[in-house]
C-alpha cells in the first residue's frame, strides 16, 4: 500500500477538511464535541484529531497518509493479538488477509477515513482488553477500561456499534458478564442517538453551505477562488437526490444483496472503484452469484452438521460479520447511502470477519472432498492475486484524477463521479480536459444538466473566455428558470447581457420574469 503515501487529498477531503467550509475553519478543535455548537458533528473525536493534526502539519498530505498507514498496521497487530488470545489456529493467515486485501486500500488512501481507522483501533483495543480481563478473571470494575476504549471507538465512528451484542452472545451468562454487556449496550445507544443528532446537524450545514456557494457564484463581477469552485459534491447530491418510493421487498433484499456484494468483492476483487453505480449490487449476475453462494454455504453446513465445533465457529463468525456490516447494509445507514449504495471503506472491519469465515469454510471443505489437497495452492494463488491487485489499486489511489476517472468509467450513467472528476481537473487547472468531459456528459446524461452547466460557467470564468461565457451563462440561467429558481436565473441572464448586450435569449427571459411569470413553459 506504500504508493498511497505519495498521493494527495481525494474526493471530499478537499471540502470536509481543507475547504472554506471544512473542519479546519472551526475556531477550536473541541467545538465538535459541544452538542450546543453549530460545529457539533457525528463522530466528533475524529474531527477533533484532524483539526489538531492540521494545526501541526498543515497541508503536508504525506503525514496524513503515513498516519493512516500506521494505524492500519497497528490494527493488524491488534487483530493478531486478539486471534492469538482466542487460540485461533490460523491467526497469522487471517491477519495477513486483513493487512493486504485490496478492499483495504481505499480506507488507507482517503485522509478523511482516519475516522474509520481510529474507530477500529480503539475497538480492537477494547476487545483485546475485554478478553484479557475475562481470561485472567479480574475484578469487574476493571471492565471500565475496555468500556472507555469502546466509547472512544464510537466517538470516532460507529463502525462497531453492534459489537456489545456479540459480547453478549459469546460470553458466559453470569451476572457480572450481563452487567458489563449492558454497560456496553448503554454506551452504544447513547452514542447512536448522538450520531443521529450529528447527522441532522450536518444536513443543516449542507444547506447553509449551498447558500454560501450560491452567494459566491452569483457575484458576477467576482471570479471564485479554487475553494469556492470546489464546493461540496455531497452537498449537491444531498440537495438534489431523488428518493425512491418505499418498497418492503427492496428494503429487505437490499441488505442481503449488499452483504453478498462485499463477499464477492472479497473473494475476487475486480474493478474496485471509489464510487459504485446505484444498482451495482442488484444486477442479474450479482443476484445469481449471491444465490449460488448462499445455497452453497447452506448445503455445506447441512452436510457437515456433525462437525459441531467447526459449524458453531462458522455460525459465530457469521453473526460477528453481520453485526459488523449491519450499519452499512441499508437498515440504519440510509442517510449516507444516497451517494453510493456500497463503498470499500465501509467494509474495512468486515474484512477481518470475512477472513475468519473463509478460513473456517475451507476447514469444513478440507475433509471428504477430493479438492482438499489443492487448498494450499489455491490460497497461495489467491494471496498473490490479492497482493498484486492491492499494489495496482494503491498506485491508482496515488492520483485523485486516476481513481475518479475509473469511478466515472464504472458509473457512466451517474453524474456524481464525473462531476467530482471535473472538480479535480479544475483544481489542477486542466480546464480544456474538464470542458471535454462536461460536453461528453451533457450529450449522454441529461439527468442533472444544471450541475454541468454550472461547471462550464466556472471554467469559462477561470479561463477569462468572454466569448463563450455568455453562452454558458444562458444555459445555466435557463436551467434555473425551468426549475423555478427565478432569482438565480435573473442574475445569470443579467451577467450574460453585461458581457454581450445582443443576447436576445437573456432579454426575452428577463422580460418574462419582469412580468412575474412564475411557472416556466415545458422544455
Amino acid at each position: 500500500m506504500f504508493p498511497v503515501l505519495f498521493g494527495g487529498p481525494i474526493f471530499d477531503d478537499h471540502t470536509l477538511i481543507f475547504g472554506d467550509a471544512g473542519l479546519i475553519q472551526s475556531p477550536s478543535g473541541f467545538t465538535f464535541l459541544d452538542y450546543k455548537s453549530f460545529y457539533f458533528k457525528a463522530w466528533p473525536l475524529s474531527y477533533v484529531i484532524l483539526w489538531h493534526l492540521y494545526q501541526i502539519v498543515g497541508t503536508n498530505f504525506f503525514i496524513y497518509k503515513l498516519i493512516n498507514l500506521t494505524l492500519h498496521i497497528l490494527n493488524c497487530l491488534l487483530a493478531f493479538k486478539i486471534l492469538s488470545r482466542l487460540k485461533f489456529k490460523f491467526a497469522f493467515a487471517v491477519t495477513l488477509i486483513f493487512a493486504i486485501h485490496p478492499l483495504q486500500v481505499e480506507t488507507v488512501a482517503w485522509i478523511f477515513q482516519l475516522k474509520t481507522l481510529f474507530s477500529i483501533f480503539w475497538g480492537l483495543l477494547a476487545i483485546n482488553y475485554f478478553l484479557y480481563l475475562r481470561e485472567k478473571k479480574l475484578k469487574w470494575f476493571l471492565y471500565t477500561i475496555p468500556l472507555i476504549f469502546f466509547f472512544l471507538s464510537l466517538l470516532s465512528k460507529i463502525s462497531l456499534i453492534f459489537l456489545p451484542v456479540f459480547f453478549l452472545i459469546i460470553g458466559k451468562k453470569n451476572k457480572t458478564h450481563l452487567v458489563v454487556c449492558l454497560s456496553f449496550i448503554i454506551i452504544s445507544a447513547l452514542v447512536g442517538y448522538s450520531t443521529l443528532r450529528g447527522v441532522y446537524q450536518n444536513n443543516i450545514e449542507s444547506k447553509e453551505s449551498s447558500i454560501y456557494y450560491a452567494s459566491k457564484v452569483s457575484e458576477p463581477d467576482k471570479i471564485p477562488t479554487d475553494n469556492e469552485i470546489l464546493f461540496d459534491d455531497q452537498t449537491v447530491f444531498s440537495n438534489y437526490q431523488e428518493e425512491d418510493n418505499f418498497s418492503l421487498t427492496s428494503y429487505l433484499s437490499r441488505p442481503i444483496l449488499n452483504l453478498f456484494f462485499y463477499l464477492q468483492n472479497y473473494l475476487i476483487p475486480f474493478n474496485l472503484s471509489l464510487v459504485y453505480p446505484p444498482d451495482i449490487a442488484s444486477t442479474l449476475s450479482r443476484r445469481f452469484i449471491s444465490i449460488a453462494l448462499m445455497l452453497g454455504i447452506l448445503i455445506l453446513l447441512i452436510i457437515k452438521r456433525r462437525e459441531i465445533a467447526l459449524v458453531n465457529s462458522f455460525i459465530n463468525y457469521s453473526v460477528l460479520h453481520i453485526l459488523l456490516c449491519l450499519p452499512i447494509l441499508g437498515f440504519v445507514y440510509i442517510p449516507y447511502m444516497k451517494f453510493t449504495p456500497v463503498a470499500d471503506h465501509w467494509i474495512y472491519p468486515g474484512i477481518l470477519s470475512l477472513a475468519l469465515l473463509s478460513i473456517t469454510f475451507s476447514q469444513l471443505l478440507k475433509r471428504d472432498f477430493p479438492i482438499s489437497k489443492y487448498f494450499r495452492l489455491g490460497y497461495l494463488l489467491l494471496f498473490l492475486y490479492w497482493s498484486g491487485y492491492t499494489f495496482y489499486h494503491s498506485y491508482t489511489f496515488s492520483s485523485e484524477t486516476s481513481i475518479l476517472e475509473k469511478s466515472a468509467k464504472n458509473s457512466p450513467d451517474d453524474f456524481g463521479p464525473a462531476l467530482s472528476l471535473v472538480n479535480s481537473l479544475i483544481r489542477d487547472k486542466k480546464y480544456e480536459q474538464a470542458e471535454i468531459i462536461l460536453k461528453q456528459k451533457l450529450k449522454t446524461n441529461h439527468e442533472k444538466p444544471m450541475f454541468f452547466y454550472d461547471k462550464l460557467v466556472q471554467i469559462h470564468r477561470l479561463r477569462s473566455d468572454y466569448s463563450l461565457l455568455p453562452y454558458s451563462l444562458n444555459l445555466l440561467a435557463r436551467e434555473h428558470f425551468y426549475y423555478s429558481k427565478q432569482s438565480d436565473a435573473k442574475e445569470y441572464y443579467k451577467e450574460s447581457l453585461r458581457l454581450n448586450p445582443n443576447q436576445q435569449e437573456a432579454k426575452f427571459f428577463l422580460e418574462l420574469m419582469g412580468n412575474k411569470i412564475i411557472y416556466p413553459p415545458n422544455k
